[in-house]
């Protein structure tokens, strides 16, 4: 029997709900793209959980649309959080397969982007809206479209319009879920450099540093440690409630207040969205100040030396 390599997998808008012709929305767009499916010779199952991709930076709530009656259900998993990526290769997707073999699992979980097999799990992208989406499959230069009718949940009595306000409501915090995280994550990589800078200079005996270097070095350091901390995200895991909610906490609470009801969003809930874009800006125009005011001098001392690399700033939230 022939083995058929799946080289991509992809989930098409074809005509979503009161958008037929219209340029804009999420129409002719792609809205879940799984590049690494099973190829075992044979039929092999691939399941769309009816979620758009994970954005950047991972997703806020979870739930936007309120699809789920039609097509397929399961879901596939996301990969590591704040981790290193997972490898998608194709070698190493038929190595975890081969390895969920021998321990005797009858289907193997995949993470990223690749297609899942069955089962309920996780997902970081947003429920697709109700509506008709076009389901195209790559097999060995060919492709095959075939149509999937998505239906509202039976349970639902959403309307159209309030479908939409909850969706583009969810749409926006995920938005806003990415760039805080960018923010953190440019906040942790000028800490992990600046640590390493202190630790060098700290053994260089000959020449000295300036002590005013170690100095400023040191006191970047507590600067960052103490935004980050208070203000970025909550600095020790697992204490939950225990540590009042830093911006990070926020917004992941509202977004799934937003998403994950089947209703649409509340005047609170937009007015608290709004808030949180606000202190998201501060934020980005913190550690904006930290880098042209303490990580420029830093590096104007190392003048000759290999510079603290700074994180490229995120382009404004749009309202």
């Amino acid at each position: 029997m022939a083995i058929h390599v799946f080289d991509d997998f992809t989930l098409n808008s074809f005509d979503g709900p009161g958008q037929a012709g219209s340029e804009q929305g999420i129409n002719n767009r792609v809205v879940r793209r799984m590049r690494r499916v099973a190829d075992d010779a044979g039929v092999n199952r691939v399941v769309w959980d009816l979620r758009h991709d994970t954005p950047e930076g991972g997703g806020g709530g979870g739930r936007g649309g309120r699809g789920g009656g039609g097509g397929a259900g399961g879901a596939s998993t996301e990969g590591p959080q704040g981790g290193a990526a997972p490898d998608t290769s194709l070698a190493a997707f038929r190595a975890r397969r081969a390895a969920a073999a021998t321990l005797g699992e009858t289907e193997a979980q995949p993470s990223g982007d690749e297609g899942g097999f069955g089962g309920r799990g996780g997902g970081g992208g947003l429920d697709v809206l109700p509506g008709v989406y076009t389901v195209s499959l790559s097999v060995n230069g060919k492709q095959l479209t075939k149509t999937v009718q998505v239906d509202l949940d039976p349970r639902s009595d959403m309307t159209p319009a309030q479908l939409t306000a909850q969706f583009d409501a969810a749409t926006q915090f995920n938005d806003l879920a990415a760039r805080v995280n960018r923010v953190i994550s440019g906040v942790d990589d000028l800490l992990s450099q600046l640590t390493s800078l202190q630790a060098q200079l700290r053994r260089n005996a000959a020449p000295a540093p300036p002590q005013q270097l170690l100095t400023d070095v040191g006191s970047t350091i507590g600067e960052l440690r103490h935004f980050r901390d208070s203000v970025l995200a909550r600095p020790l895991a697992g204490l939950g409630y225990r540590q009042y909610p830093r911006l990070r906490e926020e917004v992941q609470t509202v977004s799934g207040m937003v998403s994950r009801p089947m209703m649409p969003p509340t005047a609170g809930e937009l007015l608290r969205m709004g808030e949180l874009k606000t202190e998201a800006d501060q934020a980005q125009a913190r550690l904006d100040a930290i880098v042209q005011n303490r990580i420029s001098k830093i590096n104007q001392a190392l003048s000759g030396s290999p510079h603290v690399i700074v994180p490229q700033r995120a382009g404004p939230i749009i309202p």
